[in-house]
């Protein structure tokens, strides 16, 4: 039995490892946020879900801070200097006790979950996953509320490096963005533009595709600069601006 216990000792040690996870890079996000908390633009909005947001806002636009307060629940979410979101602290009430919860992020996922619950179920890979999507569609949606991005004005557009290309539609792809998707007649290749800021000629596609699958069209659109905040970044994009049809 003795000659067991060094394998049970470096097991412990392994598994005690693998929990300490390190989060000094999560912390040091929510220090420095919670320390210049007065310098940041402070704003107020309701939430797709109803929630009552307080946002604070850098002045790249981009809300480092979101306080979201449903019945019951308060969430508050802290985005890094990367644009990505790596903390967020979870208050809400079970049987009349506080509970508290903290999910620390990186890049890939959540890296580790704290709780004050008592017998909190077993999360597993597929849980961490799950859970971690969620937070991050909530932290979008929430700061596009709290941050929207300025339409583009008519001089804007006019201004802007547009060019068109002609081709048959062939359908809208649906994700985090709604992507145009057309067969361009110059190369015979698929073509795809971001939908971001459309006219009514691209919204009216948009809302019954189906409707124009197959016919000729001529898309007018653009190179820009993005903040996409799923990918925590800006991104040079191709974005369709206007449709017409022939």
């Amino acid at each position: 039995m003795k000659r067991l216990l060094p394998v049970v000792a470096v097991f412990l040690a392994v598994a005690a490892s693998a929990w300490a996870q390190d989060v000094s890079a999560q912390k040091a996000v929510y220090n420095s946020i919670e320390k210049n908390l007065g310098s940041y633009k402070k704003v107020k909005a309701k939430g797709p879900d109803g929630a009552a947001l307080t946002g604070w806002i850098d002045t790249d636009d981009v809300p480092v801070k979101i306080l979201a307060k449903l019945k019951g629940e308060t969430d508050e979410y802290y985005v890094g200097p990367d644009g990505k979101l790596a903390f967020v602290y979870r208050e809400w009430d079970k049987d009349g006790a506080k509970v508290e919860e903290r999910f620390y992020m990186d890049a890939e996922g959540i890296v580790k979950w704290l709780s004050t619950e008592k017998n909190a179920p077993v999360m597993h890979g597929e849980d961490y996953r799950e859970m971690w999507y969620a937070l991050i569609k909530s932290n979008v949606e929430y700061s596009k509320v709290l941050a929207p991005e300025k339409p583009a004005t008519s001089a804007e557009v006019k201004a802007a490096d547009t060019r068109m290309t002609e081709g048959k539609f062939l359908r809208i792809d649906e994700g985090d963005y709604f992507h145009w998707v057309m067969k361009d007649d110059a190369t015979g290749e698929e073509a795809t533009f971001f939908i971001l800021k459309p006219d009514a000629s691209v919204e009216a596609v948009v809302s019954d595709p189906e409707k124009f699958v197959g016919r000729k069209c001529r898309v007018t659109w653009k190179e820009s600069t993005e903040r996409i905040p799923e990918a925590g970044q800006k991104m040079d994009v191709q974005q369709i601006l206007s449709v017409s049809w022939k």
